[in-house]
């Protein structure tokens, strides 16, 4: 590897960018997301394996 500040550098902002990307995706799903965990909640609640 010839420069590997450089390619460190890339590396750290690719993860910052996606970290940041995940988190507004799980702060604000796309509505078809959003349906399905709601239905993944009232299923698992329905047969006992999760309690709220």
């Amino acid at each position: 590897m010839r420069d590997r500040e450089t390619v460190g550098q890339y590396l750290e902002n690719w993860l910052d960018y996606t970290n940041k990307a995940q988190a507004e995706f799980d702060r604000h799903p796309p509505a078809f997301v959003a349906k399905v965990l709601k239905w993944k909640l009232e299923r698992l609640t329905s047969v006992g394996l999760l309690k709220i």
